[in-house]
């Protein structure tokens, strides 16, 4: 018994799955070869040559971190240095109409990318000393194999004064993975201005 238990673990490990990708994967190929070459020092011409290839790029790329990019959601005021919250999110993400002509983003998906996108995550956040919170999040690019990871650190400038509106300021950083063809990571600073006030007694 023992044996066999070896012999098909050995055989699990051995025979890989087939690689599949989803249409909202990113595949950069799409955009063309920015070289009219095939390859350096040769001189047969690109069969994918688009001059426009790294304008392409950088607009996708500017597109794509303010999708993947964590929003703000949650009130100025922190939870305290014992709170802790957990959090399922959904984002629906309008993306660009898909072109060449000027202006337009596009977007080089294996397939026809669903629009508008889903972005369901899981945030946990977590209250600390001296009014500071440090939060993760972990979200999903619908129909596709990648994730969006995000770290972040919040502090509560001024928050709990009767008079005064909460404010604070967050700092975070996301990171795209699952992509075999390029890594992207984006970073951002927001401010939040905010106070909560009872709506009626009961």
């Amino acid at each position: 018994m023992r044996t066999f238990s070896r012999g098909m673990a050995l055989a699990v490990l051995v025979c890989g799955s087939a690689a599949y990708a989803d249409r909202n994967d990113i595949r950069i190929t799409n955009l063309g070869n920015p070289s009219p070459v095939a390859s350096a020092g040769s001189t047969t011409p690109s069969a994918n040559f688009n001059a426009e290839a790294n304008g392409d790029f950088r607009a996708f790329a500017r597109t794509f971190a303010a999708v993947m990019t964590s929003a703000n959601l949650m009130p100025p005021e922190t939870l305290g240095h014992a709170g802790f919250s957990l959090n399922a999110e959904l984002s629906v993400l309008g993306l660009p109409t898909p072109g060449r002509e000027d202006g337009q983003v596009t977007i080089p998906t294996e397939g026809t990318p669903t629009n508008p996108l889903l972005l369901p995550s899981v945030h946990v956040r977590k209250g600390l000393p001296f009014s500071f919170e440090l939060g993760a999040r972990v979200g999903w690019i619908d129909r596709s194999d990648m994730f969006a990871a995000t770290g972040e650190l919040k502090w509560a400038v001024n928050e709990g004064f009767t008079w005064l509106p909460d404010i604070a300021v967050r700092a975070h950083v996301t990171r795209l993975m699952g992509n075999k063809d390029f890594d992207l990571t984006a970073a951002g600073l927001d401010f939040g201005v905010g106070k909560q006030f009872p709506l009626g007694a009961w």
